[in-house]
């Protein structure tokens, strides 16, 4: 069954509202994910020798199978809201973006950006790093 096609006059989803959140969310989450992705990369590339010096320099130890799961999860998560941002675009230029589709998709990503906001409130250690989550949120 195929969608209805939604006329322009009929349609709410105005481009010249849309497309500069899409182009502003899509920025956020491929700068996200190059972060992330480079975090789990330089986790993995971590050696024993080095973990050493980090925990003796820092005073801490680190579990990184633990830091590389929760970053892969969190790379994982913001790749599904990439897909549905795409999916939400190539939609509406098709013109058979529902309201319900995009309610449901808007749902997801922000409950995925208000978690990881309140995750970096909780480890928040500086102002620069709270002032970067708050630009995100």
């Amino acid at each position: 069954m195929t969608h209805p096609y939604v006329r322009r006059q009929s349609s709410p989803f105005l481009k010249r509202v849309l497309i500069p959140f899409w182009i502003l969310r899509l920025l956020v989450l491929v700068v996200g994910l190059a972060i992330y992705g480079i975090a789990l990369a330089a986790l993995i590339i971590l050696t024993s020798d080095d973990l050493k010096k980090y925990e003796i320099d820092y005073n801490t130890t680190i579990d990184i199978s633990k830091a590389q799961a929760l970053i892969g999860v969190i790379v994982g998560i913001q790749f599904i809201c990439l897909i549905l941002e795409l999916v939400c675009i190539v939609k509406r230029c098709r013109r058979t973006l529902s309201p319900a589709f995009f309610l449901g998709a808007n749902i997801v990503q922000s409950t995925f950006v208000v978690a990881m906001f309140i995750l970096s409130m909780i480890g928040a250690r500086t102002a620069g790093s709270v002032g970067v989550s708050v630009a995100i949120l």
